[in-house]
C-alpha cells in the first residue's frame, strides 16, 4: 500500500536513527526529578530496577554484548570456506559472516517448559538486538523492527507506555495489553487494569520506506507482534523460578548469569539502549508509576478475593522496590556518584587513551570503499582483515588525544585531510565504543589514497604490512611536507642498499619517528622507541618489520602504545598497562569496595562485581590477567555444562585473546565429554570462532590451535570448511602451542596428556617446533613429572614407539627429550634404578647436543648427575648396547654441559 508521504515523516524516520546513550550526569537529573508530588515527593528508588545506572554498569560489563554474541543458547551464522587450491603454500579462505541469520537453537526436549521458554527468550532477545556489526545494537535495516515500530509516526507518542508494560509485565504485573484484529486491522491496544478504558490503540501497520520523495509503504510489525505476546506470555514468572531463573538474592547468585535469562534483564537492558534523554527516561517513569496506581486503585474496587489480595500485595511490593518518598538528597544519587568517583580515578591515569588492552580497537572484517563514489562495495566477497588500518586507528587515537580534557582533536595538525578532521569531529570523545560503524567510517580516511607509495593488498584496499609502508599513509593523511617525504625517502635508499639493517639506518628511523609523532602528537612529551628491525624478505618491496613503541608522559605518569609490525599482520598493545595508584586512591578505591562488599541488594552486587574487575583490569600486569582468566574459564568447566552462562558473566568478550584463551581451555577441559553439536561447550565456542575474522591467516592459526586435539572436529563444526586430515590446514608452531598444553597439564590427567601428545606428534615436523611441548621450557619437567608419576615403564616404551613412528628423522630430538627424562628422573627423591635404567636405553648419543637449546633452565639438578655417575657400572652392564664405556661418557657429559651451561 502506497501513499503520498508528508517532509515531516521523511524527517521523522531520519532523525530516529540518531541517538546516544544517558550519560552519569544525566543519571542523577532523573534520580532527584519527582514522578509525583501531589501528596509527598515520589522520585525513583536508586536501590530498584528502574535505576537506570544498572544498564550503565551491564553495558560497561558487557553481559549483553556477550549473550547476544556467545550464548549457546544461540547459533551465529557464519562459514569459512576454502577458496584456494590445497597444494597451494598458503590456502585462501572466504569467510561469510551474515548476523540476519542468526537464530535461537531449536527445542530438543519438549518434556521441560523451561527449554521452549530459553528458546523463545533467546528468539526474541536476538529480533530486540539484531546487532550487524561486533558492538550490541538495538537499530537495523530491517523494516520490521521493534526499534522501527517504536520510533515510527504510530507508535513514537505511545513509547513510554509500551516499554513501561513490558517492564512490568516481566515483574508479573497483570498489564492488559496485546494485538487485537479491528476491522480487519491489527491493533496494539492497552487497557486500564480491568478493560473498561483504552490508553491507546496503534495500528500495527506503519510507514517502512520512503518511495522517490513523495510516497510511503507500510509494512506490518510482525517483530514488535512477537516481542509484546512474548512479555505477555510469561507474565506468570513461576516456570523460571522453578528452574532459579529469578532476580539474584545473592553474590554467588548473580554471578552464575543466570538473571541473563530473565525477561526483566532483556527489557531493561532494551530500554537503556532505547531512550537516550533524561526527559524520555522520566516519560518511562512516569508511565511505570501511573500504570502501577492504576492498577492497585482498580483492585481496591474489585471484589475481596484471595486472588485479589494476593494481586494487591504485589503491585505494592513492585511499587516500593520501583519509587520511594521523600530520600535524602545524598542517598538518592550515591551509586552513580561511587561510580563516577572511580571512573575518574580511573581516568587520572589516561596518559593515553589506552590503558589496558580491551580498550583497544579490535582488528575486524570491514568492505572496500570506493574513494571516487564515496561508497563501499557490501558485497562479503570484498569484504577483509584491517589489522593495519586498525593499528593506525590505535596510533592516531594515542596522537589526538588530549589528556587535559580527555577528549580527541586534530587542532594541532595544520594539514590533517577533511576526512582525518571529520573523523574526529565525528569521534570526538574519550572512552567510547569503538564499533563497526567507527571502523567504516575510519576506512573512509585510509583506504584508497591516492599515493603511488602506499601499497595495498586489494584493489586499493587493505594497507600492507611494514612499517614504511604505514608511515607513508600516515604522511599522507596528515599532510606532512616533501621535506618530511624525502626524510623518508632516504632511509628507503638506507634499506635498498644493505642487506640487513644496520644500527645507523635504525637510528635514523629512531629520529625520524620521534619527529614525526612529536609534531603529529596533542601531548608533545612523547618519545619513541624502536625494536628488533628487520628488512623485509620479500625482494619487490623495500621495507622494515619489527616494533615501534610510542611513550607518552603526564604529570610522571608514563603509558603509551606498540605497534608490531610482521609479515601479513600489524597489531597495537599497550605499554605497561598495570595502573600503580598513588596511595590516595588506592584507599579511596579499596573504600569503595568495602562500602559494597556485603551489600544484600541486586545494585550493591552489580556495582561491586564492576569495581573490583575493572580495578584488577587496570592494576593487573597482562601476563597476570592471562593467568587469572585461565583459571576462571577452568573453574567453571569444572562444575559442568550446566553453569556455562557464568562466563558471561565474568568479563566482556572483545579481545581475540581472550577468545583464544575462552576456546582453549573450554574445548581442552572438555576433551573427554561426549561432544556434540548440541553440547554448550561446542555452541559457545562455534559463537567465538564466528567472532574473529577467520580468514586471516594469524587468527586463524592462533585460535584453530586447540582444536586439533578433539575428535570429530569436522563434523562439531560443518560450517567450517576444514582440511582432511589432522593439521586443519595450519602448522601451529606457535605460543598458543604452549597454552594448550599448559591447559592440559592444568587437568593433571595422563591419559588426556598421552592422547594429545600423540596427536601432536603425528603433525608434520612437529618435532622441530620452537614451541615442542617435549622440549620446551616451564613444560618438559610438568609433563613428565604428569607422565612418569608411577614410573610406569610400559607408558615410556608407548612413548619411544610413537617418537621413532612419527620422529624417525629427528634423533637429535628424540634424544633430547630422553636425556632430559633420564635428568629428571635421577634428581627424584626416589628414584627408580629400573625406571632410569630403561631411560638410559633409549638414549643413542654419538655427539654432544648444543647447550643453548636446553629446556633445563635450573641450577637445582646437581643430584641428577651424582645419580648417573653413582649408576656408570649399571648403566654399562645393560645388554645390548655398543660401546657402553664411550656412550656413558658421552650422555654424561650432555648432562654436565646442559646443567652447568643453564646454571
Amino acid at each position: 500500500m502506497k501513499k503520498q508521504v508528508h517532509p515531516l515523516i521523511i524527517l521523522s524516520i531520519m532523525l530516529s536513527y540518531m541517538r546516544s546513550r544517558i550519560s552519569l550526569m544525566e543519571m542523577k537529573g532523573i534520580l532527584h526529578t519527582a514522578i509525583e508530588e501531589s501528596h509527598q515527593k515520589t522520585t525513583i528508588n536508586p536501590d530498584g530496577p528502574l535505576n537506570p545506572l544498572h544498564g550503565y554498569i551491564y553495558h560497561k560489563a558487557g553481559y549483553m554484548h556477550n549473550k547476544r554474541f556467545f550464548s549457546p543458547e544461540i547459533k551465529i551464522d557464519y562459514t569459512l570456506r576454502n577458496i584456494g587450491n590445497p597444494d597451494d603454500v598458503q590456502i585462501s579462505y572466504e569467510f561469510i559472516r551474515k548476523p540476519a541469520k542468526d537464530k535461537a537453537y531449536p527445542v530438543k526436549d519438549h518434556s521441560l517448559n523451561i527449554n521452549q521458554y530459553l528458546y523463545e527468550y533467546h528468539t526474541q532477545l536476538i529480533k530486540m538486538f539484531p546487532s550487524t556489526g561486533e558492538e550490541i545494537n538495538i537499530t537495523v535495516g530491517r523494516n520490521s523492527s521493534f526499534t522501527k515500530f517504536l520510533r515510527s509516526e504510530n507508535a513514537k507518542p505511545y513509547a513510554a507506555q509500551i516499554l513501561a508494560s513490558l517492564l512490568l509485565l516481566s515483574e508479573g504485573i497483570n498489564i492488559s495489553i496485546g494485538v487485537s484484529t479491528i476491522d480487519q486491522q491489527k491493533m496494539l491496544i492497552l487497557y486500564n487494569r480491568d478493560k473498561t478504558e483504552v490508553h491507546f490503540r496503534i495500528n500495527m501497520r506503519i510507514i517502512t520506506e520512503i518511495i522517490d520523495g513523495t510516497e510511503c509503504a507500510y509494512n506490518l510489525q510482525d517483530e514488535a507482534i512477537n516481542v509484546i505476546k512474548f512479555f505477555v506470555k510469561y507474565k506468570d514468572t513461576s516456570i523460571l523460578q522453578e528452574n532459579r531463573i529469578q532476580e539474584p538474592s545473592s553474590i554467588e547468585e548473580f554471578r552464575s548469569g543466570k538473571f541473563l535469562n530473565t525477561p526483566r534483564f532483556l527489557i531493561q537492558m532494551y530500554i537503556y539502549e532505547f531512550i537516550d534523554t533524561e526527559e524520555d527516561y522520566i516519560h518511562l517513569a512516569k508511565a511505570v508509576y501511573s500504570l502501577l496506581n492504576e492498577s492497585l486503585d482498580i483492585l481496591y474496587m474489585m471484589d475481596t478475593t484471595l486472588e485479589n489480595v494476593n494481586e494487591i500485595e504485589h503491585v505494592n511490593e513492585v511499587l516500593k522496590k520501583y519509587f520511594t518518598v521523600d530520600l535524602s538528597h545524598k542517598h538518592t544519587t550515591e551509586y552513580i556518584c561511587d561510580i563516577e568517583e572511580f571512573e575518574n580515578i580511573i581516568d587520572t591515569y589516561a596518559v593515553c587513551p589506552f590503558i589496558h588492552f580491551s580498550q583497544l580497537p579490535v582488528y575486524t572484517r570491514v568492505p572496500k570503499y570506493t574513494r571516487k563514489t564515496s561508497a563501499f562495495i557490501e558485497n562479503q566477497i570484498y569484504y577483509y582483515s584491517n589489522c593495519v588500518e586498525t593499528a593506525m586507528l590505535s596510533l592516531f587515537f594515542s596522537l589526538a588525544y588530549n589528556p587535559e580534557n580527555r577528549t580527541y582533536t586534530t587542532a594541532h595538525i595544520p594539514n590533517a585531510s577533511s576526512d582525518l578532521n571529520w573523523f574526529f569531529n565525528e569521534h570526538s570523545q574519550y572512552n567510547q565504543t569503538i564499533n563497526n560503524r567507527m571502523h567504516r567510517d575510519w576506512c573512509k580516511v585510509v583506504a584508497d589514497l591516492p599515493c603511488e607509495n602506499i601499497c595495498y593488498i586489494n584493489n586499493r584496499n587493505e594497507i600492507k604490512s611494514g612499517i614504511i609502508n604505514f608511515l607513508y599513509a600516515v604522511i599522507k593523511i596528515t599532510g606532512e611536507s616533501t621535506k618530511t617525504i624525502k626524510k623518508l625517502q632516504d632511509i628507503v635508499n638506507d634499506i635498498k642498499i644493505s642487506p640487513f639493517i644496520n644500527n645507523s639506518t635504525e637510528d635514523k628511523l629512531t629520529r625520524y619517528l620521534n619527529d614525526l609523532f612529536k609534531r603529529l602528537s596533542c601531548n608533545k612529551a612523547v618519545t619513541v622507541t624502536c625494536k628488533n628491525i628487520k628488512k623485509s624478505p620479500e625482494n619487490n618491496q623495500v621495507d622494515v618489520f619489527g616494533v615501534v613503541e610510542i611513550n607518552f608522559t603526564r604529570n610522571n605518569i608514563q603509558g603509551g602504545i606498540g605497534l608490531s609490525f610482521n609479515k601479513g599482520h600489524t597489531y597495537a598493545y599497550v605499554l605497561s598497562s598495570a595502573i600503580k595508584f598513588t596511595l590516595d586512591d588506592f584507599n579511596r578505591v579499596t573504600a569503595l569496595k568495602k562500602k559494597y562488599e556485603f551489600m544484600k541488594k541486586l545494585i550493591g552486587y552489580a556495582i561491586i562485581e564492576y569495581v573490583t574487575k575493572q580495578a584488577d583490569t587496570f592494576t593487573m600486569e597482562d601476563h597476570l590477567i592471562t593467568f587469572a582468566q585461565k583459571e576462571q574459564v577452568q573453574k567453571i568447566i569444572k562444575k559442568g555444562s550446566r553453569e556455562i552462562n557464568e562466563i558471561l558473566v565474568t568479563e566482556k568478550i572483545s579481545s581475540v585473546n581472550y577468545k583464544i584463551i575462552l576456546v582453549t581451555n573450554m574445548l581442552i577441559w572438555s576433551i573427554n565429554e561426549e561432544l556434540s553439536q548440541e553440547h554448550p561447550v561446542i555452541r559457545l565456542v562455534h559463537n567465538l570462532l564466528g567472532s574473529v575474522p577467520l580468514h586471516d591467516q594469524n587468527t586463524r592459526e592462533e585460535i584453530f590451535s586447540s582444536l586439533r586435539y578433539i575428535k570429530g572436529i569436522h563434523q562439531l563444526y560443518p560450517n567450517i570448511d576444514f582440511l582432511n586430515g589432522n593439521s586443519l590446514g595450519i602448522e601451529c608452531d606457535t605460543y598458543e602451542l604452549f597454552c594448550i598444553f599448559s591447559c592440559i597439564l592444568d587437568m593433571n590427567s595422563q591419559e588426556v596428556l598421552l592422547q594429545c601428545l600423540y596427536m601432536y606428534m603425528k603433525i608434520t615436523n612437529s618435532a622441530c617446533f620452537d614451541w615442542n611441548p617435549l622440549t620446551t621450557r616451564t613444560l618438559s619437567e610438568r609433563i613428565f613429572k604428569c607422565l612418569f608419576s608411577q614410573k610406569s615403564i610400559d607408558i615410556l616404551n608407548q612413548l619411544q614407539v610413537h617418537m621413532l613412528a612419527f620422529w624417525k628423522y629427528n634423533k637429535s630430538v628424540r634424544n633430547w627429550v630422553n636425556l632430559s627424562w633420564l635428568i629428571y628422573a635421577c634428581n627424584d627423591p626416589n628414584p627408580s634404578k629400573e625406571f632410569i635404567l630403561a631411560l638410559y636405553k633409549n638414549i643413542d648419543l654419538t655427539e654432544y647436543l648444543p647447550v643453548h637449546d636446553s629446556n633445563i633452565a635450573h641450577n637445582t639438578y646437581t643430584k641428577a648427575l651424582f645419580t648417573i655417575m653413582n649408576m656408570q657400572k649399571d648403566f654399562e652392564g645393560i645388554e645390548g648396547l655398543n660401546h657402553p664405556e664411550t656412550r656413558f661418557k658421552i650422555v654424561l657429559q650432555n648432562a654436565r654441559n646442559i646443567l652447568m651451561y643453564n646454571r
